[in-house]
């Protein structure tokens, strides 16, 4: 048996499986959504289009210029590969919260 240094689970080693023997495989699935949400964030360019609000990355979302064109949500498809996802953050724009209910409300035009 083996322990997570992050977690501090134990866990079974099998490399078959594609184990590390210092992570869970919990820990290793968690490390890689946040490392391509982060790159999803950074590829957008980290802050709304409208007002440049920057503060926390929960109150900014993927709007999709043309929702017809949607192939999937971009949050909570981490596990994609990440041409996928890029092709996908293509049809997007990055918005705060605030900026976002105003496109839907029709308050802000999208180019």
């Amino acid at each position: 048996m083996s322990e997570c240094r992050i977690c501090n689970r134990t866990f079974k080693y099998d490399k078959k499986l594609g184990h590390n023997k210092t992570r869970c495989n919990t820990c290793i699935v968690n490390a890689r959504r946040k490392r391509i949400s982060e790159m999803c964030f950074a590829y957008k360019g980290n802050k709304c289009i409208y007002c440049g609000y920057d503060r926390c990355k929960r109150s900014l979302c993927f709007h999709h210029v043309d929702p017809k064109e949607k192939d999937f949500q971009i949050s909570g498809n981490w596990g994609l590969k990440w041409d996928r996802i890029q092709k996908e953050l293509d049809k997007c724009i990055l918005v705060c919260s605030n900026c976002h209910g105003e496109i839907h409300e029709g308050l802000l035009k999208v180019e």
